[in-house]
């Protein structure tokens, strides 16, 4: 991939113009094709030079021209045929605009391309505003360096034998987990996908289709890559160096490889490229291999391949790079899922699911035949489905319009309608589970609400949903067992704030460990398609509230009451204490006694003045 760092240096103004690269430093791989942009501003021409005659021993120089006036025009250094000195293209220039007066010099020469090509390292250029090849003071320098190239990894991915792999409207990527799913396991007839990630391989690739034969990328990585036997003279090589090896590895002691021959299989093969991410995708379709011996791969048998990318010493490297992946082909299977009593059971109802798993690449598409045994209930029903990431594939059908007891056969058939694909297992028809609810509008403190009655023909579990159907579930009840029940508690799991429509919807509990695992396990029971519900609106109010006692008027009460006592306590010979005395001096109480004494203290001064 080509990295770049923004900062500008050394710019001056142009009578006719200016001219700047985008980036100042420019960095890619040996073999690589390196992406220069040059940016123009009052002018549509500019000169580039790549390389330094003195410095680097070689240049290359060319005249750029902005045909489409938006101020840019992007550079393309081919560093794989860089110093052929023939008509090999070098410096090209992508869409609208337009390079001319191509100059390469310098004492490198390499005489052919399976001469070295250029070195790893730092190389001047240089841009101008104008058309003279004389440049003596450029607008613009900057640095363009190159990098050793190497194979990093290779390793494989299955797709559907019917996939189109180099579909430009689906980018590779975007297949992945759709139907591209990384595998070291690839059932017979689907097709292979080695994913090599190397620099240095898109100079050749692109040689191949700009000065070569080629057509497109599939073609050019074929003429690029040699992918002949290693037994093969090195005359025979290309002069690129690249390698593809595709080795049968289980063929028994004391016999010869067998590998693949792509000579014989060009019909197999199927090239995606991602230079930026120096990645490349070579699909292989299974059914269209030939090996060398003339053996195709059998569909009944697993073989086991070894495949190798190298490139080999010579022009791009003086060191051989490699990686290796193994994996294996193997017969197409495919299997249903069986209840205990080993048949296929569905209800007669709709969307009754029956389930299967296979080795099929997933994305490939299945059908599912279903053929009822009964002359009073005849039907041949063929759902199809698409093989899931994890291997497993389900067919929806409607059996509501058949009776419960009926028998059928079923099979899996292949994408290609091969009924050899899986075993044919019987499968019966049962009655469907039922369901009922009712719930009715309430007061809640938001805390819980509460089911009026339902019933459930196989237990299960009553879940609470907000709003609708479809919202969000807020709650749901413990396990109930099959039958009838009637004021169900359902505790929300978080407590309501407002006024809310409730949905009550009976679950099955299709796992049977009476534990609530929807979604995944646990579906809700239905009728005539959809799921049974009832709602009503749930009313949210505060919780009641014991009031406080009034203290101050109790207290009031209370002093009042001991005062009253106080004062109708009879009268003792024991000396007021002073406390006593403190008292307040208040009440009828109090009064009559100052009365008495008063009385008696006039009668004992009458009788003094009588004596």
């Amino acid at each position: 991939g080509v990295s770049a760092e923004s900062d500008q240096i050394n710019v001056s103004e142009s009578d006719d113009g200016e001219a700047s690269f985008e980036s100042s430093t420019v960095q890619d791989n040996i073999g690589d094709v390196v992406n220069i942009t040059v940016q123009v501003d009052n002018t549509e021409d500019a000169v580039i030079n790549i390389g330094d005659e003195n410095d680097d021993n070689y240049y290359i120089q060319g005249q750029l021209e902005d045909d489409n006036g938006d101020g840019e025009v992007t550079v393309q250094f081919n560093s794989y045929t860089a110093g052929n000195y023939s008509d090999s293209t070098v410096l090209s220039v992508p869409g609208d605009d337009d390079i001319d007066n191509i100059k390469e010099g310098g004492d490198y020469t390499r005489g052919s391309l399976s001469g070295d090509t250029l070195e790893a390292g730092s190389y001047s250029m240089n841009v101008t505003a104008g058309t003279s090849p004389d440049v003596t003071s450029p607008d613009t320098v900057g640095t363009l360096r190159l990098n050793e190239n190497s194979v990093e990894n290779i390793q494989t991915w299955a797709a559907p034998s019917d996939a189109d792999i180099d579909d430009d409207d689906v980018d590779i990527y975007d297949r992945v987990g759709e139907n591209l799913t990384q595998s070291d396991d690839v059932a017979a007839e689907d097709v292979v996908v080695h994913e090599i990630q190397a620099s240095g391989i898109e100079g050749a690739l692109e040689y191949e289709q700009e000065d070569g034969s080629a057509s497109d990328v599939t073609e050019a990585f074929l003429a690029a890559t040699d992918t002949t036997p290693y037994r093969i003279n090195d005359s025979d090589a290309t002069t690129s160096g690249l390698r593809l090896y595709v080795n049968r590895t289980d063929v028994g002691a004391n016999a010869d490889a067998n590998p693949i021959d792509f000579s014989n299989s060009s019909d197999a093969v199927t090239v995606v490229d991602d230079p930026d991410n120096n990645t490349y995708f070579v699909a292989v379709d299974t059914s269209d291999v030939v090996f060398e011996n003339g053996k195709t791969i059998v569909k009944e048998e697993d073989t086991r391949l070894n495949a190798t990318f190298s490139v080999r010493e010579g022009p791009l490297t003086d060191d051989r790079n490699s990686d290796s992946a193994i994996y294996t082909t193997s017969e197409r299977d495919a299997t249903l899922d069986l209840d205990d009593s080993g048949v296929v059971t569905v209800s007669a109802a709709t969307g009754q699911e029956v389930t299967g798993e296979t080795n099929v690449a997933p994305g490939s598409e299945l059908e599912v035949e279903m053929e009822s045994e009964s002359d009073a209930n005849p039907f041949v029903l063929r759902p199809e489905t698409d093989v899931a990431a994890d291997g497993t594939y389900t067919a929806t059908a409607d059996f509501s319009d058949y009776s419960a007891g009926t028998n059928f056969t079923v099979q899996t058939l292949d994408v290609d309608g091969d009924s050899d694909f899986s075993d044919e297992e019987d499968g019966r028809i049962v009655e469907a589970d039922t369901a009922t609810v009712s719930i009715s509008e309430q007061e809640s403190d938001g805390s819980e609400v509460v089911v009026d009655s339902a019933q459930l023909s196989e237990g299960g579990f009553i879940a609470i949903h907000a709003g609708n159907a479809s919202g969000d579930v807020v709650g749901n009840s413990e396990y109930l067992g099959a039958g009838s029940h009637e004021d169900i508690t359902v505790t929300l799991d978080e407590p309501m704030d407002e006024d809310f429509t409730a949905v009550a919807m009976p679950h099955q509990d299709t796992n049977g460990n009476e534990a609530y695992d929807f979604p995944g396990d646990d579906d809700p029971y239905t009728q005539n398609g959809s799921a049974v519900t009832d709602s009503a609106n749930v009313t949210i109010v505060e919780e009641e509230q014991t009031e406080a006692p009034d203290t101050e008027t109790e207290t009031e009460t209370e002093t009042e009451a001991e005062t009253e006592e106080e004062t109708d306590a009879p009268a003792t010979d024991e000396p007021a204490t002073d406390e006593s005395e403190t008292t307040a001096a208040e009440g009828p109480g109090f009064t009559a006694a100052i009365a008495l004494i008063a009385l008696v203290a006039a009668a004992l001064l009458a009788v003094r003045r009588d004596n």
